[in-house]
């Protein structure tokens, strides 16, 4: 009779639970390290830009930090 509540728990759990899914796309389960899978992740990067108007109105703007400059890993990002 335990199996059979356990069971009904179960599956009482699995209906009203709402579906989780990653927010990345995993791999196939058969990617190796000699043979891995390409996963696009999107990252937001903030850039800093020195801008300015030219007497001829037109707008103009430079990075201030460039690509290679920019931290890579968390920690580095406050």
């Amino acid at each position: 009779m335990d199996h059979i509540l356990e069971l009904q728990n179960r599956l009482i759990d699995e209906f009203f639970s709402p579906v989780k899914r990653p927010h990345v796309v995993l791999p196939d389960r058969s990617a190796t390290k000699e043979n891995p899978a390409k996963v696009t992740r999107r990252e937001v990067v903030t850039k800093e830009y020195n801008a300015w108007y030219d007497p001829d109105g037109s707008y103009h703007h430079e990075v201030l930090v460039e690509e290679g400059d920019l931290p890579t890993r968390p920690e580095l990002t406050d």
